[in-house]
């Protein structure tokens, strides 16, 4: 038997992908998951989770353990927005990660979900209609709120997709010059860029629709220019660097979920 766990990262950002992440293990390998503390991402710093991550990725090299992403894109993310929403847009990519694996991974599995829906019930089952040749003999699968913390497998998976989404967000910022942090409007950042923003709602009002995802670039960026804390850098050269960037940007020369070398720092 096979435990399996499926987790996103970046569903909130105003700026960059969002990432789905899979773990799958022999169910008698969960102990080491414990013993190296492999939890919901949140749980950890930046620095805890890279070696978590990078020590994942090692036991797929030694072991019969699988690991995979699922990039998608701001733009994708966008036209779900305004079409068949996020919720549907996480059944088909949670879909289609599972798909890959089970091409490649046989029977038996325990597949633990973690649900964006507030039915889990209706999330297992939407996905399920969309896994080729399911049900499948000796194989389970779940939906759960919180089951990145509340299963080992699925924090794994969360730790998976949240280090992967850091590294392409370090890309981006690098190809930008300046500091991005997350993506995520609500929090402070480390230095330059997207700061805690205190914008009036009407604003902001299709971000905020769009639970902090941002049709155009200027979107985004009224979001930043419009905060008290505001960015020292030229506001038109910014607008014209992160049009030209972030519009644009897809990740090079990079096969997930081997990444940059390049750690991401606290």
């Amino acid at each position: 038997m096979r435990i399996v766990g499926v987790d996103e990262a970046g569903r909130g950002p105003v700026l960059g992908p969002l990432v789905v992440g899979i773990l799958s293990i022999p169910s008698e390998d969960e102990a080491m998951l414990v013993e190296q503390n492999i939890s919901d991402s949140k749980h950890h710093s930046a620095k805890k989770r890279t070696e978590q991550y990078e020590w994942i990725v090692q036991q797929s090299d030694l072991r019969d353990w699988y690991v995979d992403t699922i990039i998608c894109p701001p733009s994708r993310i966008d036209n779900a927005v305004y079409g068949q929403g996020l919720n549907l847009l996480e059944v088909d990519l949670f879909a289609s990660i599972l798909n890959r694996h089970n091409a490649k991974i046989a029977a038996p599995w325990n597949i633990t979900l973690d649900a964006c829906d507030v039915n889990e019930e209706r999330f297992t089952n939407r996905i399920s209609e969309r896994i080729q040749d399911w049900p499948v003999e000796d194989a389970t699968m779940h939906s759960e709120h919180n089951a990145d913390a509340n299963h080992r497998i699925v924090g794994g998976a969360s730790i998976v997709a949240k280090v992967v989404r850091d590294r392409i967000m370090d890309e981006l910022q690098d190809e930008l010059g300046f500091s991005i942090g997350s993506g995520y409007p609500i929090r402070p950042q480390h230095d330059q860029g997207i700061t805690k923003t205190h914008h009036p709602r009407q604003h902001s009002s299709r971000v905020t629709m769009v639970l902090g995802y941002s049709r155009t670039v200027l979107d985004a960026t009224l979001l930043i220019t419009s905060s008290k804390t505001r960015t020292n850098w030229n506001d038109t050269v910014f607008i014209r660097k992160l049009s030209n960037v972030f519009m644009n940007y897809q990740p090079q020369g990079q096969t997930w979920p081997g990444l940059p070398t390049r750690k991401r720092s606290n």
